[in-house]
């Protein structure tokens, strides 16, 4: 055998490492009509890639705080004991104060968050304005050659304007713009340029 290439002819081809995707729902809660995003992402992302990806398919300028969890915020606590496993939050850094329960994300990739967990997960970002986006897993496929990172699919409407006030400040800056004649008009006109 002879090596041509670095590879030697006659072998075969060095066998492609198949990865593993996961395909995402994610809509911002409270949003009527929804405003939602399909993605693939490979499952090796860690939760801080997660979140620079969601900036991008958002149209999020990352100004603010954020954080992942797999507990629903809606729900409530009652006091009750829990079954199974404690809920989980991650920050990038300890964004509530000293609290030793809040995770790295970026010690965390995908896979490990969804191992015997199908969702959904939450990812919180500007705790003022209070996105939260519902993350649902959808499908998890496996590929036999090497995806992209991330991959928008598809998605409807656009993403909200940063600092718009959450759900109901921005669709109430919608409202005053899509009308000439009220008088915020000029003034939400020019904050959004």
């Amino acid at each position: 055998m002879a090596a041509v290439n670095g590879r030697m002819v006659g072998m075969p081809p060095p066998a492609q490492q198949a990865s593993t995707v996961l395909r995402l729902r994610v809509a911002i809660i409270g949003s009527e009509p929804e405003i939602w995003r399909q993605l693939e992402v490979d499952a090796d992302l860690c939760l801080t890639d997660l979140h620079d990806v969601l900036q991008i398919a958002f149209g999020w300028r990352d100004s603010h705080l954020h954080s992942f969890t797999d507990h629903d915020p809606f729900s409530p606590q009652h006091q009750l004991p829990r079954i199974g496993r404690p809920p989980r939050t991650w920050a990038p850094d300890d964004p509530y104060g000293d609290d030793e329960e809040v995770l790295p994300e970026s010690e965390w990739t995908l896979a490990q968050v969804f191992d015997g967990f199908d969702g959904p997960l939450f990812y919180l970002y500007d705790f003022g304005d209070g996105w939260i986006h519902l993350i649902e897993l959808v499908e998890r496929i496996v590929e036999e050659q090497k995806a992209p990172k991330a991959v928008l699919l598809r998605g409807e409407r656009r993403g909200p304007l940063e600092d718009s006030g959450g759900i109901a400040g921005y669709f109430e800056k919608l409202d005053i713009l899509s009308n000439p004649q009220h008088p915020e008009h000029n003034v939400i006109a020019g904050w959004v340029r």
